[in-house]
């Protein structure tokens, strides 16, 4: 058999959705020692057990991975099964720590203390994951898989890149709600000085949040990829901005840019989510509004945007986007969108700027996910993390100079 027929004939089953299936070995086929298919049988169970926690799934993908390395480098026939089975194996394996990485952002985002460690612990994840495929990116340049795959694998190299820099958002966005709340009720209480203060780092928050969305744009659409998650971040780009306005005492541009937010946003939440506020429906919200219009002050009580029934869920958005939406961006919108009104009616009175393309022009550069992840190299025939940072990155004393 030609080795482009043998290329032909190795077929990944799906590119497209991960874990990956591993195909089913031909009795033919050589290469593989009991030992190498043990290992490789206990790697394809793990796709069909549920009740696996990811932590194990990892060291069972991590046990394979390291076998198939020193297989692959050390035998005179190299199999191009186990090229492919080393890419699934691997790529595989940085789901799992994705998926464990998600998992406790969404943790960390519902607790109160935006401060704990969670937060840097979900980011290890992340980088450990991403350095997996970066590994996978450099010792793939001697496979000899279709360009396909390594297209597949760029896709999620930058996708990882995409979360690192989603979560660094969150944990902002974690910090802002921790200052706009009150601290005994937990309710977002927006004071006149409270508001401009917590606003000092919106524009620095804005220009991750652009970076994001560009990135998006530049990407296929896949599990994390989606339409929603591109408008999520360009609305919230032009509600992050509106703050900087506001601070700045632009008004009507803080007013355009609100209601260009809400516009976006409402093509996955329902308009009057967006713009209901307790004030409206308030008996008593004439009163909050003359004191209000004497002291000259944003808000001089509580405001509380009531959540009954404003829950959002969008399969399509990572869990602890949606839980930002829901529990804290949602009811700052309400709340923001009295506060500009009001302000600018009675206290600036600027023009109102609803131009989309001249408030665009206002957008900074954002920027870019570009985070490395950890390093991993093959150490005494175990794939292992923290190689050595002096050496290329899949190098190590495991393999010598097989690369």
């Amino acid at each position: 058999m030609s080795h482009t027929t043998e290329i032909n004939r190795l077929k990944i089953a799906s590119v497209g959705k991960l874990p990956l299936k591993y195909q089913n070995l031909e009795k033919s086929e050589g290469g593989y020692s009991s030992e190498l298919k043990l290992a490789r049988l206990n790697a394809k169970d793990i796709l069909n057990k549920d009740q696996l926690d990811d932590v194990t799934k990892i060291e069972i993908c991590l046990d394979y991975a390291s076998k198939l390395l020193v297989e692959r480098w050390g035998a005179e026939n190299m199999s191009l099964n186990i090229e492919q089975d080393l890419y699934i194996c691997l790529l595989n394996c940085s789901y799992y720590y994705r998926c464990i990485a998600i998992d406790m952002l969404d943790k960390a985002y519902e607790l109160v203390s935006p401060s704990n460690t969670i937060w840097a612990t979900a980011g290890q994840y992340l980088k450990k994951g991403l350095g997996l495929l970066q590994f996978l990116e450099e010792i793939s340049q001697a496979f000899s898989l279709e360009a396909k795959f390594h297209d597949y694998l760029i896709q999620l190299i930058s996708e990882f890149k995409l979360i690192q820099q989603l979560a660094i958002l969150m944990l902002s966005l974690s910090k802002l709600k921790s200052k706009l709340s009150n601290p005994e009720s937990n309710a977002l209480d927006l004071q006149s000085n409270q508001l401009k203060e917590a606003s000092s780092t919106s524009f620095f928050t804005a220009k991750l949040c652009i970076g994001c969305f560009d990135s998006t744009l530049q990407l296929k659409q896949s599990d994390i990829i989606s339409r929603p998650l591109r408008n999520f971040l360009e609305s919230l780009s032009f509600l992050l901005l509106s703050m900087d306005q506001f601070r700045n005492d632009e008004s009507g541009v803080a007013i355009g840019m609100l209601e260009e937010s809400i516009n976006i946003l409402s093509q996955i939440v329902p308009r009057s989510q967006l713009t209901a506020t307790i004030l409206d429906k308030s008996h008593d919200s004439k009163s909050t509004k003359d004191r209000f219009l004497k002291k000259n002050k944003l808000l001089k009580n509580t405001l509380q945007h009531k959540m009954t029934n404003l829950k959002v869920s969008s399969v399509e958005l990572l869990p602890f986007l949606n839980e930002a939406l829901s529990d804290f961006l949602i009811p700052l919108i309400g709340l923001l969108r009295y506060v500009y009104k009001h302000t600018n009616e009675n206290l600036f009175f600027k023009p109102i700027e609803n131009n989309p393309v001249v408030l665009k022009k206002l957008f900074p550069k954002g920027k870019t996910p570009d985070v490395d992840g950890i390093r991993w190299g093959l150490v005494n025939s175990r794939l292992q993390e923290n190689a050595d940072a002096n050496e290329p990155r899949h190098m190590g004393s495991g393999i010598g100079n097989y690369f």
